[in-house]
């Protein structure tokens, strides 16, 4: 199905990589005066919480914009000049994360756990100029109405066409409904205790 652009912000999906995104047209005393585009989309990307089933604690989250840039913006974002050129399907940010893994039992039926290191790259879902990456508050996780990155993207027709992959809510939810593989730290695969094995977050 074909998405259509409206100028106010609808949010669609990316089932494949249970991310969400929002285009609005981008409006003047919105962004930088340096950064408006006559025409521009402003693209916000978004994970949802099936995404976050995946990801332990958040350790760190790397992106395109250099660290230079990123320690000197406020509001926990990274912001750059003139932002970075993107092609969809590249990778913004790597979110590097731990966690707890049930794998066996001992023999007095202990419970055994093992500490897990993971990585989960958080990939562009359509061309267009980096403006900024969400930076997380040290001991504070993720959302699923967190904003991991925002894209400028200024040729409206490639946009159109970037997002014919994508879904609405609706359509989402009955992709999770048919989806089989739960999240390795969703609540369900925890209380599952036919599963041998299992994990949680620290």
């Amino acid at each position: 199905m074909r998405a259509t652009l409206v100028s106010s912000a609808r949010r669609l999906f990316v089932p494949s990589q249970h991310m969400w995104l929002e285009a609005s047209r981008m409006q003047k005393g919105v962004s930088s005066p340096h950064l408006f585009r006559e025409g521009a989309w402003v693209v916000n990307v978004g994970l949802t919480d099936r995404a976050l089933d995946d990801i332990g604690d958040v350790l760190s989250m790397d992106s395109l914009l250099s660290s230079s840039a990123a320690n000197n913006m406020p509001n926990d974002n990274a912001n750059a000049n003139e932002g970075i050129v993107v092609e969809r399907g590249q990778t913004l940010i790597e979110i590097k994360w731990d966690g707890h893994a049930i794998t066996s039992a001992d023999e007095l039926y202990h419970t055994v756990w093992e500490n897990i290191e993971g990585m989960t790259p958080i990939q562009s879902p359509v061309s267009g100029l980096l403006q900024k990456v969400m930076i997380p508050r040290k001991g504070v996780g993720l959302d699923e109405e967190d904003v991991l990155a925002t894209i400028i993207v200024t040729d409206e027709q490639s946009l159109q066409n970037e997002l014919q992959g994508t879904v609405d809510e609706e359509k989402y939810m009955k992709y999770l409904e048919k989806e089989t593989l739960m999240g390795a730290f969703s609540e369900q695969t925890n209380d599952d205790s036919s599963s041998s094995s299992s994990y949680d977050r620290q």
